[in-house]
């Protein structure tokens, strides 16, 4: 049965927060942070569903297991959106998700991308597939 992403995540529009995508064939999770949680599920969702995601591993992963072996949660509310980036920060250090056998986060860094490194081909693949957006 396909869980309704979009219905779960309509009540979030314009609150911030932190959230985990988490495959549950797995368990490897993702945490991100967004100062509207609504618009980042949207924007994580069409990236994958067109396989646009910026994030490699998350994005095999869904080709690999599907749509249907993800869920997504919000984890935290965060009002001082200032502390965004600090809260987030602690729960990549508890979950560890920056590491290969725990999860998909590319850095160890909240908000960082520090080490990613696009091959010409990704960077052509991902501007391809924002030309629509």
């Amino acid at each position: 049965m396909k869980m309704n992403f979009e219905q779960k995540f309509d009540k979030y529009k314009g609150i911030s927060g932190i959230y985990k995508i988490t495959n549950i064939k797995t368990g490897k999770i993702y945490i991100g942070s967004s100062v509207d949680l609504r618009r980042r599920f949207y924007a994580h969702l069409k990236s994958l569903r067109r396989n646009a995601h910026d994030n490699k591993y998350l994005q095999n992963a869904w080709n690999k297991y599907g749509e249907d072996s993800f869920s997504f949660d919000v984890i935290e509310i965060v009002e001082d959106k200032e502390k965004l980036l600090e809260v987030e920060q602690k729960w990549i250090d508890q979950t560890l998700c920056y590491k290969r056998d725990k999860g998909y986060n590319i850095s160890p860094t909240a908000g960082n991308t520090l080490g990613l490194k696009h091959t010409k081909k990704q960077r052509l693949k991902n501007s391809l597939a924002k030309r629509g957006s």
